[in-house]
C-alpha cells in the first residue's frame, strides 16, 4: 500500500461571526429583563381596558379608608413596621394602593384595597387591611369612605388633564440607622414639596404569587448559565501536519438459513378536546423567552459562525414571539385529537446459520508531526455587568421570599403639566437611591392632546396598572405594564406614610410604655389584700385598649401623689377614686384650699358632710389648734404645733422660742400641769388664740431684747395671732370645736377656697394634719393595733401650702426652720399608714412640693406636666427613661403615667370620667346672729337682764360662739348658760365676783391699748370715769345706765389690778358709789 500524505487546512473564523448572532438576543435582554420598554411607555399604544380580561366592577372590587392622624413609636422601626403591613399581603391576588389627595390646601391620605374580581368581599379585605395597619402602629385614626366617596375620587382623576408614571426600584438610604427622627425618606418631604399644589397621586402595588417568583428565579439563573459563555471570548490559531503507512489481508467465509413470517393488525379509536384559558402576570414566562433567545443564540454561535442569517433571525422572531406571549396578561388554548386504530400479530421463524474467518494483519508505518498554536482572550463589558445585574436580582429574590413580591407603580395627576412632572421628579428623588437601578427607573407624561390619556385614566379610575402594546420589533404582540417589582420592603419606602406633620395631618410620636399591669408580689404576698378598684383602661400609643387598670386599695396605705398642670384631669381621677373608696365604706377627708369643687360633686351625697370658712354657704369648720386627744402630752402637741407655725409663718431668730414659751404659759394659765400633762379642774380646758396673744405679750415685755427687737417681735407675733381671734378666725379657731369622730370618722370635705389668706390655708391644713395624727395615734393605743388594714383617706389639694419645698441650704440666722418643719409633717404623714391612713397628694408642680412627698408616696399618677424640671423630678422616681419624660408633656386630657408600689413597671391610663350627676352643693342656711347681737345676748345674761324664756335661753347658747373670749371665760360661760337652761334658779352662785369683773371686761371687748388711751388723755378720774362709760355705751348701745355703770366699773376694776391709777379710780368710785 502506497504512502499518502493527508493535509487539512481550517481556516480560523471571524469574531464578528461569533458576535453577530447574539445581537439581537442582547437587545431583548435589554428590553425585557432590564425593563428598557418603561423608557418610552409614552409613545406605545394602551390596550382597551375592556379588552384586557380585567374585572372592573369598582363597586365590587374597590374599599378605601382614610387615614386622618399617624402615630409612631418613639425608637420603633416604622420602615419594618409598613414592611410587615404589605408583606400580610403579598401571597393574596388584592391589589393595594395609596392615594394623596391635595386640594392645594389641604391633603388627605387613604388607602385601599382592590380585589380584581376575586370572589371575596370587598369589605372584608379592606377591614382586613386596616386592621393590621393598626396592629403595626397602634393609636392611628382612620375613617370609614363610603362608596359614594370612593365614586367621587375615582371621578376626579378622570378629570384631570394630564398623567404622570414612575417606575422605579426603592432605594432605603437609612439601612443602617432606622431611627423615624433621622429618616429622610418619609412622604412629609414630598407633601412639603407639593404644598400648595392640586394633584392626585396614586402608588399602586400587585402581589406577584409564589410560583411566579420561583420560576423567575430558575429562568434568571438560565440566562445567567447561557450569557455567562459570552463573557469572555477566546480565539485559537493551530497548524498540525502529520504523515502514515500502513498493510492489512483478511478472509473469512459466512453461511446461513433464516425464514421469518409476521401478521399484524391493531385498531384504535378515540377523541381529545382541550380548552382552556389562563392569566399570568406574564413575568416569569418572559424570563423564559429571554432565557430562549439567549440559548438559541449560544447554540448559533456554538456552530462556528457558518449558520446564515436567515437562522438567526428566525431564532430572534421566534424569541420575540415568545416574549409576546409570556407578557400577555391572558392566554387561550383549544386542542383537538381523533385517532383510529386496529392491531393483529401472528409470527414463525426458522434459521440456520455457518460461519468461517480467517484473518492477516500485518503494518508497518510512521509518523511525522509539525504544530503551532496562538489564543487571545476578550472580555465583553456589557455581559458582565447585565450578569452583575441577575446576580443583584437574584440576591433580590431572596428578600421576596421573606417580605413578597409587588409589582409597583406610581401615578400622579393635575390639570397643569407642570405639576404632574414636578410631582414625578419629587417622588422619583425621594424613593430612589444608589440601588434603583437594578431595574430601569423611568417617568413618563401623558397629556391631554395624548391620544391615549383617557383609556389610561379609565385604567386608573379603576385602580388597575394600564397596559401597553410593545411595539419594539415587527409583527409582534407583546403587551407591557409601567410596573417594578419591589420587594415588602421596598414597597414600605413607596407607600410609606409622613413621619413628621405635614399641612393638615398631624404625625405624633409616642414613647412606648407598659402594656398590661404585671405585679412583682407573689400570690400569698397579695392573699390579704382588701380588694382593687378599675381606675381606667391601658392607653398604648395614642389609644385606648381594653385592658383594666386595678388599683390595690390596701397600697393607697402606702400614699398616693397626684401631679399634673390645670385641666390635665387630676381632679376627675380623684373623683373617681374617692367614690370607689366611699363605696367600700372607707371614709374621706379632703383638705381643699382652691376651687372649692368637691363640695359639689360630692356634698349632696347624704354620707357626706361639708365645712367651710363661710357659713353663706357651708357649715363653718370649727377646730381648736391648743386641743389634744388623751394620750397625747402636753409638751408633744406643743412642739408639732409650734412647727406648724414655723411652716406657716415666716419666723427668724428667737422667735420660735419665744412662740414656744408663750403657748406653753397659756396652758399653765388654764391649769394644765406640763410635766404631768394633767388638768387640774374637772373637765379639761384648752387656751385659745386670746390666751396666747396675752402670754405673747408678757413674754416679749419681760424679755432682756431692745425695744426695737420687743417691737419686731411684737409685730411679727401678736399681731400675728392676735389676726386669728378676730374676723372669720375666731369663728374657726375656736372651743366649740367639731369631735375627732365628726372630722375623721366621717365622709368631709373641708372647703378653704374662700379664705385669702394663704398663710391661713397653710395653717389650717397643718392642723387637721396634725389632729389627724394625734387621733390616729391616741386611738391605736387605746385598741393596741398596730399595722392596720387601709380605712380612711385624707386628701391633700394644692399640697404645696402645706408642704412646701424648701432650700436644704443653712441660713444665717440658724438652722433651716421651715423645711424642719415641713420634714416633721412628712415624717408624720409617712408614719400614719400603720394606723390604717393614707394620704393623696396632689399639686400641679412636683417641685414646689417637698421631695419627701415624692419619696414617700408609693403609687404615683402623673398627667400631663408642661415643666422639664417637674416632669424629669416625678419620672425619674417612677422609673421613666428620657422618652418617656417627654412623652408625658404631650399626654391628653384625662390620660396619666401610673405605677404602684409592686408593678413591675409603669403603664398610661386613660382615667375613667366620673359620671355621677354633679349639682351645686345645696346648703340650707340656718339663722345667724351678729357678733353686737351676740355681745348684748351676753351682758345681759351677766347682768341678770335676760329673759328667762327657752326661746331666748336657745340664743343665748348661739351667742356663745360668737363672742371674742378667753378659754376660761368661755369655760365658765358654758357652765353658767348649762345652769340657764336647766332652770336653775342659782345661775351665779358660784360665779365670784373676781370672775363676773372678768367675764364682763372681755364680753365688752374694749382693747388695751384704748383703755390706756383713755388714761393718758383724762384729766382725772372723772373724766376718765365718763370717757369710759361712753365707749361702754358705743358698744352696748342698748344698755340702760345702771348696765352702763356696772360695765365700766368691772373695766375699771380689772385694771386696778395692775394700773395705780385704775386702783385708785376704783376707790374713788366704790366710796362715791357704795360699791
Amino acid at each position: 500500500m502506497e504512502k499518502r500524505e493527508l493535509e487539512n487546512y481550517q481556516s480560523v473564523p471571524a469574531l464578528t461571526s461569533l458576535e453577530s448572532p447574539f445581537e439581537s438576543a442582547l437587545e431583548s435582554v435589554d428590553d425585557i429583563l432590564l425593563k428598557k420598554y418603561l423608557l418610552s411607555l409614552s409613545d406605545y399604544e394602551i390596550v382597551p381596558l375592556d379588552e384586557c380580561g380585567l374585572s372592573t366592577e369598582r363597586q365590587e372590587n374597590i374599599r378605601l379608608f382614610k387615614v386622618t392622624e399617624m402615630v409612631y413609636e418613639k425608637e420603633g422601626l416604622s420602615t419594618d413596621k409598613f414592611a410587615t403591613l404589605f408583606s400580610t399581603f403579598s401571597n393574596k391576588s388584592h391589589s393595594i394602593f395609596l392615594i394623596i389627595d391635595s386640594d392645594g390646601n389641604d391633603i388627605d391620605l387613604y388607602l385601599g384595597i382592590n380585589t380584581n374580581g376575586e370572589n371575596i368581599s370587598a369589605n372584608k379585605v379592606n377591614r382586613a387591611l386596616e386592621s393590621t395597619f393598626k396592629s403595626q402602629f397602634p393609636g392611628i385614626k382612620t375613617m370609614r369612605v363610603m362608596q359614594h366617596q370612593t365614586e367621587k375620587i375615582s371621578e376626579k382623576i378622570t378629570n384631570y388633564q394630564h398623567v404622570s408614571s414612575y417606575s422605579g426600584v426603592a432605594f432605603d438610604r437609612n439601612e443602617d440607622n432606622k431611627k423615624n427622627e433621622e429618616f429622610v425618606q418619609g412622604l412629609e418631604r414630598f407633601l412639603s414639596t407639593m404644598e400648595g399644589k392640586v394633584f392626585t397621586g396614586i402608588v399602586l402595588a400587585t402581589p406577584i404569587p409564589t410560583s411566579e417568583l420561583s420560576d423567575m428565579q430558575k429562568q434568571l439563573q438560565a440566562i445567567y448559565t447561557n450569557l455567562s459563555s459570552f463573557k469572555n471570548h477566546q480565539i485559537g490559531y493551530t497548524l498540525t501536519k502529520n504523515e502514515n503507512y500502513g498493510e492489512s489481508l483478511t478472509t473469512g467465509t459466512s453461511q446461513g438459513v433464516t425464514t421469518s413470517t409476521t401478521i399484524g393488525k391493531s385498531e384504535t379509536e378515540g377523541t381529545s378536546i382541550s380548552n382552556g384559558t389562563s392569566k399570568s402576570s406574564g413575568i416569569s414566562q418572559a424570563l423564559t423567552a429571554v432565557g430562549a433567545i439567549v440559548a438559541g443564540a449560544a447554540t448559533i454561535a456554538g456552530t462556528g459562525g457558518l449558520a446564515a442569517p436567515a437562522v438567526i433571525g428566525a431564532v430572534a422572531a421566534g424569541g420575540v414571539s415568545t416574549i409576546a406571549g409570556a407578557l400577555t396578561n391572558k392566554q387561550t388554548s383549544y386542542n383537538k385529537t381523533q385517532t383510529n386504530s386496529t392491531t393483529l400479530n401472528e409470527s414463525e421463524t426458522t434459521g440456520n446459520t455457518s460461519n468461517h474467518s480467517e484473518s492477516v494483519a500485518r503494518t508497518t508505518g510512521f509518523s511525522t508531526g509539525d504544530s503551532k498554536s496562538l489564543t487571545l482572550t476578550k472580555e465583553n463589558k456589557e455581559i458582565t455587568e447585565i450578569l452583575k445585574n441577575i446576580d443583584e436580582q437574584l440576591t433580590r429574590q431572596k428578600t421576596f421570599d421573606n417580605t413578597g413580591a409587588f409589582g409597583c407603580a406610581a401615578y400622579f395627576f393635575s390639570d397643569n403639566p407642570y405639576e404632574v412632572e414636578f410631582a414625578t421628579s419629587s417622588y422619583r428623588a425621594l424613593v430612589s437611591g444608589e440601588k434603583t437601578m437594578l431595574e430601569t427607573s423611568a417617568t413618563n407624561v401623558w397629556n391631554s392632546e395624548h391620544s391615549v390619556t383617557p383609556e389610561l385614566k379609565k385604567y386608573l379610575s379603576h385602580f388597575i396598572h394600564p397596559i401597553f402594546r410593545y411595539n419594539k420589533f415587527e409583527e409582534s404582540n407583546i403587551e407591557v405594564t409601567p410596573v417594578s417589582i419591589v420587594s415588602g420592603r421596598e414597597l414600605a419606602l413607596h407607600m410609606g406614610l409622613p413621619r413628621k406633620s405635614v399641612a393638615n395631618f398631624p404625625v405624633i410620636e409616642h414613647a412606648s410604655f407598659g402594656t398590661a399591669v404585671f405585679n412583682s408580689s407573689s400570690y400569698e404576698e397579695k392573699s390579704n389584700v382588701i380588694g382593687s378598684f378599675s381606675l381606667g383602661k391601658i392607653y398604648h400609643l395614642g389609644e385606648e385598649k381594653k385592658q383594666n387598670i386595678d388599683l390595690d386599695i390596701e397600697s393607697l396605705s402606702m400614699h398616693t401623689f397626684i401631679t399634673g398642670s390645670t385641666g390635665s384631669g387630676k381632679s376627675n381621677t380623684t373623683y373617681l377614686m374617692l367614690d370607689k373608696l366611699m363605696n367600700r365604706n372607707i371614709k374621706c377627708l379632703v383638705i381643699e384650699p382652691a376651687k372649692g369643687e368637691y363640695k359639689h360633686v360630692f356634698g349632696n351625697r347624704e354620707d357626706v358632710s361639708v365645712y367651710g370658712t363661710n357659713s353663706n354657704f357651708s357649715d363653718l369648720l370649727r377646730i381648736n389648734p391648743f386641743y389634744f386627744p388623751e394620750g397625747t402630752h402636753v409638751l408633744e402637741h406643743v412642739d408639732r404645733l409650734i412647727e406648724i407655725f414655723n411652716v406657716c409663718w415666716p419666723m427668724y431668730a428667737a422667735m420660735p422660742a419665744i412662740l414656744k414659751e408663750a403657748t406653753l404659759n397659756a396652758y399653765s394659765s388654764v391649769g394644765w400641769d406640763l410635766i404631768t400633762s394633767c388638768y387640774s379642774g374637772e373637765s379639761n380646758i384648752y387656751p385659745n388664740f386670746i390666751d396666747l396673744e396675752k402670754e405673747l405679750e408678757k413674754v416679749i415685755s419681760a424679755s432682756s431684747y431692745s425695744e426695737d427687737t420687743k417691737g419686731d417681735y411684737i409685730g411679727a407675733l401678736v399681731t400675728r395671732v392676735h389676726s386669728l381671734s378676730i374676723g372669720l378666725n375666731q369663728f374657726i379657731f375656736t372651743q366649740d370645736d367639731l369631735t375627732d369622730e365628726e372630722l375623721f370618722e366621717e365622709n368631709v370635705m373641708v372647703d378653704l377656697s374662700r379664705i385669702g389668706s394663704s398663710e391661713t390655708k397653710s395653717l389650717i391644713m397643718g392642723l387637721l394634719v396634725m389632729r389627724l395624727n394625734e387621733y390616729r395615734v391616741s386611738q391605736a393605743n387605746a385598741l393596741s393595733k398596730m399595722n392596720e388594714k387601709i380605712k380612711h383617706i385624707t386628701v391633700l389639694e394644692e399640697a404645696h401650702h402645706l408642704l412646701k419645698r424648701t432650700s436644704q441650704e443653712q441660713s444665717g440666722e440658724g438652722s433651716n426652720m421651715i423645711g424642719k418643719s415641713v420634714e416633721m409633717l412628712t415624717n408624720s404623714i409617712a408614719e400614719m399608714r400603720t394606723y390604717g391612713e393614707g394620704f393623696i397628694i396632689i399639686d400641679q408642680s412636683p417641685s414646689s412640693v417637698d421631695i419627701a412627698a415624692i419619696k414617700n408616696t408609693n403609687t404615683k399618677i402623673i398627667m400631663k406636666t408642661p415643666e422639664f424640671s417637674d416632669r424629669e423630678l416625678v419620672g425619674k422616681s417612677v422609673g421613666l427613661d428620657s422618652e418617656q419624660i417627654d412623652e408625658v408633656l404631650k399626654l391628653p386630657k384625662g390620660v396619666a403615667v401610673v405605677f404602684q408600689n409592686d408593678w413591675l413597671e409603669p403603664v398610661l391610663c386613660q382615667v375613667t370620667k366620673y359620671k355621677q350627676t354633679v349639682e351645686m352643693f345645696k346648703y340650707k342656711q340656718p339663722i345667724f346672729i351678729g357678733e353686737r347681737e351676740a355681745q348684748k345676748n351676753m351682758l345681759q345674761f351677766l347682768l341678770g337682764t335676760f329673759s328667762g324664756k327657752m326661746r331666748d335661753a336657745e340664743l343665748l347658747k348661739n351667742s356663745l360662739g360668737y363672742i371674742k373670749v378667753s378659754s376660761l371665760s368661755k369655760a365658765m360661760l358654758t357652765n353658767l348658760i348649762e345652769r340657764f337652761l336647766n332652770e336653775n334658779e342659782n345661775v351665779y352662785e358660784n360665779l365670784t365676783k373676781e370672775n363676773h369683773v372678768r367675764l364682763l371686761t372681755e364680753i365688752i371687748n374694749i382693747p388695751t391699748f384704748e383703755v390706756q388711751n383713755l388714761l393718758i388723755e383724762s384729766s382725772d378720774e372723772v373724766e376718765l370715769y365718763h370717757k369710759l362709760n361712753k365707749k361702754v355705751r358705743d358698744r352696748f348701745l342698748t344698755g340702760t345706765e345702771d348696765d352702763i355703770k356696772n360695765i365700766s366699773l368691772a373695766i375699771i376694776r380689772y385694771y386696778a389690778e395692775n394700773d395705780i391709777d385704775f386702783h385708785k379710780l376704783y376707790h374713788l368710785l366704790s366710796e362715791r358709789e357704795g360699791l
